[in-house]
């Protein structure tokens, strides 16, 4: 099997908090997921709460922002960019 990419996960305690951070040039929004699912457009929160994970990316490159609580091996949560 041939890596074709690594994404770190960054635990912070507060994902919504941690976009400003994130929100630098030439960076652009993955993808935001609360407790009920995928959280549509730009927002930070949806019906179902806050962003429990994030994504960040780059051309080439991207990071995930994950409450301590999330991104631990063997969960389902969504992938890619964009």
């Amino acid at each position: 099997m041939r890596l074709r990419g690594l994404t770190p996960i960054l635990n912070v305690s507060d994902v919504p908090a941690s976009r400003t951070w994130f929100a630098r040039p030439g960076r652009m929004r993955g993808f935001a997921w609360s407790d009920g699912g995928p959280i549509a457009g730009d927002a930070d929160a949806n019906e179902h709460g806050p962003a429990g994970t994030r994504s960040s990316c780059a051309a080439t490159a991207r990071a995930r922002a994950t409450a301590a609580r999330c991104g631990a091996r063997a969960t389902m949560t969504p992938g890619g960019c964009g």
